[in-house]
């Protein structure tokens, strides 16, 4: 059998990556290690976390963006609520690196919302 895209993980992004592939009208084959329940799931309990926050990576971030946008056409077409904001909070010690800085800054240039907080006002 021919395939137009592989995917190769079936957690939560792979699903959902072969969903939207296929409403395109592609051949989509969808492949995993492990049956769906596994200990090493990275999507498999209520703790999982979607952000926008990449550091100076402006690509990934934007990436992230529309992605979001893709799961809230999975959310509306099931009419079930997958995406439940909470904010995030990224802590980083200032000797190794300036990687928080760097995302504030990717997040406000693109303009989207981010408070950066020094030690002080923490």
């Amino acid at each position: 059998m021919k395939y137009d895209v592989v995917v190769i993980g079936a957690g939560v992004m792979g699903t959902a990556t072969a969903y939207h592939v296929s409403k395109r009208g592609k051949k989509v084959l969808l492949v995993d290690q492990l049956p769906i329940i596994n200990d090493i799931n990275s999507s498999i309990d209520h703790s999982r976390v979607f952000r926008y926050e990449y550091g100076k990576d402006e690509y990934y971030t934007n990436l992230a963006v529309k992605s979001l946008k893709l799961w809230k056409e999975i959310e509306s077409e099931s009419g079930h609520q997958l995406y439940f904001p909470c904010g995030c909070l990224l802590l980083e010690n200032r000797k190794e690196g300036k990687y928080a800085k760097d995302a504030y800054n990717t997040l406000t240039r693109l303009g989207h919302p981010a408070v950066f907080f020094n030690k002080k006002e923490l």
